[in-house]
């Protein structure tokens, strides 16, 4: 588990933390070797 905004501390009312797999996909198409 881990906290949206992983650089600030967790908390339960503005940071809280959710499981991996709710977190929206990443998008690495940007990063893909062409």
């Amino acid at each position: 588990m881990l906290q949206p905004f992983v650089f600030d501390m967790p908390d339960d009312l503005v940071n809280a933390q959710v499981a991996c797999q709710d977190l929206p996909e990443v998008d690495l198409y940007e990063w893909l070797d062409r």
